[in-house]
């Protein structure tokens, strides 16, 4: 047992402030102050909210309060020490100078020691610091279930993932990032400086301006308010203006108001702020403001926008040095330009170019705009609603002849040169204006960006340009047609361009490219056609160009200088990072220092600094908490392994086997792919092989695997096209069939893969949509006979035993006979294939001649017009079950069908056609009776109208006779079921011939809930539960409600639950005991569940916040 505890150090170094707070020479000696309760400043640790004294996981956290606000030497994570070295915390802010958090999230289970340095801490002059002892609150962290001898097989590595850090802001010499659980870190680059920091102190809600900090309020039901600060993360804030009008600030309709803040609300020109609301008298104004009440006032009314207009929206434009635009939209003229020299005098309506609410300009965005020699250049539409190119210059707008003013997505702005500009138009096609005109390259191209020394480069498919002082057109400097044959994904930085080029030789590769046209491959990663750079998100700091990348499983920063020089930085063995999924931004720099985010198995989700010798330095733990690392719903146990899928912070998923008699771990999926990993599912556990199918994603497509469990028993499944998806039909005596979205070409197809190969064989198209779904489950198995129907993509049926030769459409190709298959009607049994055409009219299929379904309607010749609906057909072992109705009446009787006889089941009103009506009948095989579609139907028993009933091999049924209590449990492989008639348990075949007569359960058997074959646990009618074998009943006595039991074997299940109380508990049921419940193990901490994952041999395998643990149950 491990004692969390604290103590205040000494207080004689302590340190006084003035009540200013104004600096440290400002403060007095701790003598100089007068002792009284009046000046003393308290503090005290209390367990956070829903904290609990006793914990079995981490992190663990406390808060640090103080009665009035305090400043700290450096910050209060240094003031903070534990007396074991190896503890790892985080403090967070949660109000600055008052309230903190610390957060243990790395600890031994040993006693640590936890105390604060109070001379660091800073008190107004006169006062002094102490602590509240009384409420100084310590925890236990213990290992759990340890009173009951359970012991920790393994811990999976911590989490090698990034932490997902995103640039936020630069503030007071402070970097500060953000995390992907929405938490802000402030660093200078060291592990000192580094801290959680509360939201206010980073996130403003004013807008900045060289000192002055805006915010105009749409106070709902009061007038709106125009606020100055000095402080941006500060409350303390200064009225300068009342509007005198409720939501002067209008974006909407004129009955709504906007009431959220704008980022382009306040727009800065010519050092004076400038901002458009409403005024006194209705209409919308343009204002200015320096900051103060006398510097503001409205300078300009916009007289063709009143807030009586049905629709305003607006916002400013960057324009030229001399004037400003604003694109203002109204439902009566549409989007405008208004232009202004930030007087009342230059400022005017441009006019409605494309009259009446036709837009000129598109909303929210005036497209390409961009000021060059006098004049601003843009895209809008004409007044015959036609995209052409426009100018403003002298407050006049002109069309010119050209209509390329489009900008290409791949380019954010024009880039300028010697005072023209140039960009790439949405026909790709370079363009430039000098001024005066529009004009043509007549060269293509998919990106242009500028060096730093302001020469334009431009990367086209097959040549490489560049624009310069003394060549104003394009000039080729390189031909790369023979080097790649598709170029992407392009980046900018010193004087170079890196761009990704493709080819069947080197697969996606990176090339450097200097000003000269010099075109070299960077490095040929993973050698040979495999892709390098799947992902592309470099960074420039500093002239030099980093980024993360994958070779062959082991990760790298690549790092470029300016001069061109690549250096390679293998990562630690123990440090890793998926960069597929970093932000855009994962290098960041602050006092010099390059910093980075990766994560080493040890310290999950940390920042850390790239030293200049390429050396990564942990600066900070950015991630606070951890998930359970095992998916149980994945599970599938097999003889000697149980394969899994491992689920650790931020989605970084594994497959992983895990050996049964020795708890030995291989993760597979990492073995095979390394970090890249995504989205792992098991898909099937095949007994009869003893083999599992699992899959992953790995740069978008997925990836499917064989194995026994062992590493090198574990081979991938060849002969897919790319998929994105897969879905897992299941499984006959000798192929895996799964459907796939494939990608190349993009289509649903249906594989078949022969057991014992790992060779997929496309078998057909296949219709798209879920199959997981029972209504829209329409496919069919039979085991045996390999037989698979399913639908292709406009709902028509397929027939294959697995081989491409023998798959077949259904039904003549005339289409004659209307079958859809969208839903299911194709069913197949053992000895028959029955098919049901659009109609209802029902067909015999013969697997040899599937062209030509046989017509078995006539064979019902009583009825007028007979039909069957699909959805309600049941395949038995030797039989079909369903409903024969008038297609006049929609109602009809029961039958069954042997493949040459309809025999009548139920008809409880004389006559034909008058009974159970078609659209509410329904019937089915049981919902958990073990049996799939993958293993056939190997019984004539089924689910009939809320009761279970039992179908004699010739048809003939007794309605009164053989109904069974509750739903059977049957295992396919053993080809047994647990059954109940009349109260009376049973162990049987599939059929329910008795093979041993259990105990009775007076009280009537409700639900079968578990079962080993050697005993099970049932609900009675009353509510209760009992164990029962074949000796005896006996009463549980305990609501085991609806929670999973687990079958040990022996007659032994396992129980677990979070109880009413907050404490979860795993309980042993043993069938064998005069008493069959006892406890196995309970937590001390409240509110933390477990997930028993599986009974391995004679342990419970259990999944708790990180560990696998193993606690023995005999």
């Amino acid at each position: 047992m491990a004692r969390i505890f604290f103590r205040l150090a000494s207080l004689l170094s302590l340190l006084v402030m003035t009540s200013c707070f104004s600096g440290v020479n400002d403060f007095a000696s701790l003598t100089d102050r007068p002792n009284s309760d009046q000046q003393k400043v308290s503090f005290s640790i209390l367990k956070a909210d829903g904290q609990e004294s006793i914990v079995n996981s981490l992190p663990i956290s406390w808060e640090v309060n103080f009665s009035e606000a305090v400043e700290f030497e450096s910050n209060l994570k240094n003031l903070v020490s534990f007396e074991n070295a190896s503890v790892e915390y985080q403090v967070e802010e949660i109000e600055k100078g008052l309230k903190y958090k610390v957060h243990v999230y790395k600890a031994p289970f040993s006693e640590i020691g936890f105390e604060i340095q109070s001379d660091g801490i800073k008190v107004a002059e006169g006062k002094s610091i102490t602590s509240m002892a009384s409420s100084l609150e310590s925890v236990d962290y213990r290992q759990i279930f340890k009173a009951q001898g359970a012991e920790y097989i393994s811990s999976f590595d911590a989490d090698e993932e990034p932490s997902y850090l995103q640039f936020h802001a630069y503030i007071d010499d402070y970097l500060v990032l953000k995390t992907r659980d929405g938490r802000y870190i402030k660093t200078k680059g060291t592990s000192e400086s580094s801290n959680f920091v509360s939201s206010t102190e980073v996130i403003s809600k004013y807008q900045s301006f060289g000192g002055r900090h805006l915010s105009l309020y749409n106070n709902y039901g009061n007038s709106s308010k125009l606020y100055s600060t000095t402080d941006p993360y500060s409350d303390e804030e200064v009225l300068i203006h009342d509007f005198g009008v409720v939501g002067a600030h209008r974006r909407g309709t004129n009955s709504s108001p906007y009431f959220l803040s704008d980022s382009n609300f306040f727009y800065s020109f010519k050092n004076t702020v400038y901002f458009l609301a409403v005024h006194t008298d209705g209409y919308l104004w343009l204002w200015k403001t320096d900051a103060s009440a006398e510097g503001t006032e409205a300078i300009s009314r916009l007289v063709e926008v009143a807030i009586s207009n049905t629709n305003i929206k607006y916002e400013f434009v960057e324009s030229g040095p001399d004037f400003f635009l604003m694109n203002i939209s109204t439902s009566e003229q549409g989007t405008n330009y208004y232009i202004s020299d930030g007087t009342s005098a230059g400022t005017s309506f441009l006019g409605d170019i494309n009259p009446g609410s036709g837009h000129h300009l598109p909303i929210f965005s005036s497209g390409f705009g961009h000021y060059i020699n006098g004049k601003f250049l843009y895209f809008g539409l004409n007044a015959s609603s036609v995209y052409k190119c426009f100018v403003i210059e002298n407050a006049s707008i002109s069309e010119l002849a050209s209509d390329q003013c489009d900008i290409t997505s791949s380019m954010s702005a024009p880039v300028d040169l010697n005072n023209i500009s140039y960009w790439i138009d949405a026909s790709l096609n370079v363009v430039s204006f000098d001024g005066s005109t529009v004009a043509d390259s007549g060269i293509d191209a998919r990106w242009m960006g500028k060096l730093k020394n302001g020469n334009i480069i431009i990367v086209d498919t097959d040549k490489i340009y560049k624009i310069d002082n003394a060549n104003p057109s394009p000039l080729e400097i390189a031909d790369i047609s023979t080097l790649v044959d598709t170029t992407s994904q392009y980046y900018s930085f010193a004087n170079f361009v890196v761009f990704i080029g493709s080819n069947a030789t080197l697969g996606r590769e990176a090339y450097l490219v200097d000003e000269a046209g010099n075109v070299n491959i960077i490095e040929d990663f993973n050698v040979g056609p495999s892709n390098s750079w799947s992902t592309f998100s470099p960074t420039t700091i500093n002239d030099t160009f980093y980024s993360y990348l994958d070779i062959g499983g082991e990760f790298y920063i690549i790092k470029i200088d300016s001069t061109g020089l690549m250096t390679k930085i293998k990562m630690q063995s123990n440090f890793s990072t998926d960069y597929t999924f970093l932000l855009t931004d994962n290098f960041f720099e602050i006092n010099g220092k390059i910093l980075t985010t990766a994560s080493d198995v040890g310290r999950p989700n940390q920042l850390f600094e790239l030293t200049t010798d390429n050396q990564l330095i942990p600066v900070m733990n950015t991630s606070l908490s951890k998930k359970d690392t095992l998916a149980p719903a994945q599970g599938m146990l097999g003889q000697g392994y149980f394969v899994t899928v491992k689920s650790v912070d931020l989605n970084s998923d594994q497959v992983v086997s895990i050996k049964t008699d020795d708890y030995s771990q291989v993760i597979l999926s990492k073995a095979l792919a390394g970090l890249k990993v995504r989205n792992p599912k098991v898909l099937h556990y095949s007994k009869d092989r003893n083999e599992w199918l699992f899959s992953f994603d790995m740069d978008g497509i997925i990836q499917v695997y064989i194995t026994d469990g062992t590493l090198a028993g574990t081979n991938k499944v060849t002969g897919i096209d790319e998929p994105t998806s897969i879905d897992f039909y299941g499984e006959t005596k000798d192929y895996y069939f799964f459907r796939s979205l494939d990608s190349n070409p993009v289509t649903y197809n249906v594989y078949s893969i022969a057991k014992a190969s790992t060779l997929a064989s496309k078998l057909a198209i296949a219709r798209h949509g879920s199959i997981n779904i029972s209504a829209l489950q329409n496919y069919d198995f039979e085991y045996d006979t390999n037989v698979f129907v399913f639908p292709n993509p406009s709902g028509k049926p397929y027939y294959t035993d697995g081989t491409l030769a023998n798959t077949k459409n259904i039904g003549p190709a005339d289409g004659s006979i209307s079958i859809d298959n969208s839903s299911r009607s194709v069913v197949v049994n053992a000895t028959n294939i029955l098919v049901v055409d659009t109609f209802g009219e029902i067909y015999k299929l013969d697997p040899n001649d599937v062209e030509n379904p046989i017509k078995l309607s006539t064979l019902l010749s009583s009825y007028t017009i007979p039909a069957i609906n699909p959805d309600h057909v049941v395949a038995l072992k030797d039989k079909f079950v369903f409903l024969v109705y008038e297609f006049s009446t929609d109602l009809g009787e029961i039958y069954s069908w042997d493949g040459d006889t309809f025999q009548k089941l139920a008809d409880p009103t004389v006559g034909l056609g008058n009974d159970y009506d078609r659209n509410s009948y329904l019937f089915g095989l049981p919902s958990s009776s073990g049996f799939h579609r993958s293993f056939g139907y190997l019984s004539n028993w089924m689910i009939y109208p809320e009761t279970m009933k039992m179908l004699s091999n010739s048809g003939n049924v007794d309605l009164t006779m053989n109904f069974i209590n509750g739903e059977p449990i049957c295992d396919p492989y053993k080809r047994e079921c647990v059954y109940s008639v009349a109260n009376q348990l049973a162990r049987g075949t599939l059929d329910f011939a008795q093979i041993e007569a259990w105990a009775s359960v007076p009280e009537g058997v409700a639900e079968i809930r578990a079962t080993d074959y050697s005993a099970a646990v049932v609900k009675t009618d009353l509510g209760t539960f009992s164990c029962v074998n074949a000796s005896t009943k006996r009463d549980i006595g305990k609501d085991l409600g609806s929670e999973e039991l687990l079958s040990a074997g022996a007659g032994v299940f396992i129980y677990s639950k979070l109880e009413a109380d907050d404490i979860y508990r795993v309980y042993k049921i043993d069938c064998n005991q005069a008493s069959p419940l006892s406890l196995v193990g309970a937590f001390d901490e409240k509110g933390k569940k477990a997930f028993s994952l599986r009974v391995i041999e004679d342990k419970l395998l259990i999944s708790f916040n990180g560990k696998l643990m193993s606690l023995s149950i005999f």
